[in-house]
């Protein structure tokens, strides 16, 4: 079921990436492309630094595409901020797109937040638990 699950996260945010993606010309496309390297890696560090923040024990795992952390916290909420942490390339991304209106950044965007659903999903499932 996680693995099912993790592929319908994947077709979503890709499926809103064409859909965008349609906005663009083919020299903007290879720039979004090329660009994706550097925002997953960005990602990754801001996991990092957040999982270093609250002290939390980690592991790093690669199997296939699949480059993360496993985490062992104490609390919730850190899992949470560590989860979210990225999600301020999605913020910078927005901001950028307001000023410049360029569909790069928003196709950009919409990917980043593609490749968080996982991480946006389990934020969610256990801030329920907590508010609850």
């Amino acid at each position: 079921m996680a693995k099912l699950k993790t592929f319908a996260y994947i077709c979503i945010g890709f499926a809103m990436s064409l859909v965008t993606s349609k906005m663009m010309n083919l020299e903007q496309s290879i720039i979004a492309i090329a660009s994706l390297p550097f925002i997953g890696l960005l990602h990754e560090i801001l996991h990092f630094m957040m999982i270093n923040a609250v002290k939390a024990q980690y592991k790093l795992v690669v199997r296939g595409f699949y480059i993360g952390f496993n985490v062992n916290v104490e609390r919730i909420e850190d899992f949470i901020a560590i989860a979210l942490a990225p999600q301020a390339i999605s913020l910078f991304l927005a901001m950028l797109y307001m000023f410049t209106y360029s569909n790069v950044l928003l196709v950009l965007m919409f990917i980043h937040i593609a490749i968080s659903l996982e991480d946006l999903h389990k934020s969610i499932k256990y801030a329920r638990q907590v508010l609850y």
